[in-house]
């Protein structure tokens, strides 16, 4: 048998977040939430109480639209991407680390949007520095994030 590494490299975050935080910032989402196909059962989770929604924070999938992983923090990127019309992807934490990854999705020129095409590394930096403050004050905006999975 052999064994594949797969690599990652982008822009954007590496989050550990606390249900609590993670309600707060869909709550406060919940337009661009409704705009997202699939994710009805995440606005049902929106009006839970605290101990009712940390239950369903850690036994909850919901598979993203860019990215892989079944975390309900995978909706984090959905919405960045609905509200930013950028392709932001979601990413289980990688073999050496406990953090989940919200990263631009890198595309080929003729795969990108205007918007893309015209995005300076600095504005996507600071468009990801607007999520990550609201999310924990704590998240630093990486432009080298490199992650890797075993298979």
């Amino acid at each position: 048998m052999s064994t594949q590494t797969d690599y990652i490299y982008d822009i954007g975050f590496q989050i550990k977040i606390k249900p609590d935080r993670l309600q707060k910032f869909l709550q406060d989402h919940k337009e661009s939430i409704e705009q997202i196909k699939g994710a009805e059962s995440v606005l049902e989770c929106l009006n839970l109480d605290e101990n009712a929604f940390e239950d369903a924070f850690h036994g909850f999938e919901y598979w993203p639209n860019n990215g892989f992983g079944d975390s309900l923090t995978a909706i984090i990127a959905d919405i960045m991407s609905v509200e930013t019309g950028l392709p932001i992807a979601y990413y289980t934490p990688a073999e050496d680390d406990d953090h989940e990854s919200i990263l631009y999705e890198q595309a080929y020129p003729w795969e990108m949007n205007d918007k893309e095409r015209n995005l300076t590394k600095d504005e996507l930096i600071t468009m990801f520095e607007k999520y990550a403050k609201e999310l924990d004050s704590n998240i630093e905006v990486d432009d080298d994030i490199r992650l890797e999975y075993y298979s």
